[in-house]
């Protein structure tokens, strides 16, 4: 797979068990003339689950101040991984939304894309 970045905050590849960051930085989209933006080829096996999301799902934060981050998405990703794609996005959204519930001034989007590979 072939993943060039223009401004979205975050990417994560969910590979046997693992949750690695993917290291995509690009500027935003048509922000500045003339910018070019490189690729990264990413090795994806049947299974694997390629997660871009906005940092507003990272970053939402419960009653206590403590935010949704890497390992609650983790504890997300390994209860919905055997779901379709579409569901697991859903999923997402859904437990950052729950995570956050005593919150009700949600402070950013949620925006998440998944792809898994068959």
């Amino acid at each position: 797979v072939h993943l060039a970045n223009a401004g979205f905050p975050l990417a994560l590849l969910a590979s046997a068990g693992s949750l690695r960051p993917v290291d995509t930085g690009g500027m935003p989209l048509g922000m500045w003339p003339g910018v070019t933006y490189t690729t990264r080829t990413l090795r994806v096996s049947p299974g694997d689950i390629l997660i871009l999301c906005s940092d507003g799902l990272m970053e939402a934060r419960n009653e206590r101040g403590e935010v949704f981050e890497t390992s609650r998405m983790r504890a997300a990703i390994d209860e919905l991984a055997s779901q379709p794609a579409e569901q697991i996005a859903a999923g997402l959204n859904k437990a950052a939304l729950e995570f956050a519930r005593g919150d009700k001034s949600q402070e950013d989007d949620y925006t998440t894309v998944v792809l898994k590979f068959l």
